[in-house]
């Protein structure tokens, strides 16, 4: 999924271990058809994930609310 200005109806925010998520994390993600998304390709330190998982709430509750 792309970050658009077509914002999607619920937003789920999960930050991972520094590692990534295990096979079976990502098993049980794919099993619930959550699409996942990152912000970089980068591994993100915790002190830069949870301010920029932020950014993305902010952005996607106003273009909600524009609607």
């Amino acid at each position: 999924m792309e970050l658009t200005l077509n914002p999607p109806k619920e937003l789920l925010l999960l930050i991972g271990p520094e590692g990534g998520f295990s096979p079976l994390e990502e098993a049980w993600l794919d099993a619930q058809k959550i699409v996942k998304s990152g912000l970089l390709p980068t591994v993100l330190r915790i002190e830069a994930a949870g301010p920029s998982a932020a950014t993305v709430c902010q952005h996607w509750y106003y273009q909600l609310k524009s609607d």
